[in-house]
């Protein structure tokens, strides 16, 4: 009778339409209906999410400080090595790394 677009939007519409409804009817002293008091019951306090973005911003802004201070500061100068083959000479005790050799 339907296609499906349209039954999917039909069901859509009147689940939402039956949510609110039992939101309505199940309010509490305050006016606070069960949808609200299982979200604000989820969600976490305002008192917590100042102390969480509080640190966050102290930690944002240690951050830029360091990038800043990283960027000022002059790079050590790369001594030139006489015979760079060295560096690519094995261990001076004759080991090979990750070997068990005491």
């Amino acid at each position: 009778m339907f296609t499906p677009a349209v039954r999917n939007s039909l069901l859509v519409v009147g689940g939402f339409f039956l949510v609110w409804q039992a939101n309505t009817v199940t309010q509490d002293k305050e006016g606070k209906g069960f949808l609200t008091r299982a979200i604000e019951g989820l969600s976490i306090s305002k008192e917590e999410t100042k102390r969480v973005n509080a640190l966050n911003f102290k930690l944002s802004e240690q951050a830029a400080h360091d990038r800043l201070y990283f960027h000022k500061v002059t790079p050590r100068a790369v001594p030139k090595l006489k015979f760079p083959e060295q560096m690519t000479a094995g261990s001076a005790y004759n080991v090979s790394p990750g070997s068990r050799a005491f």
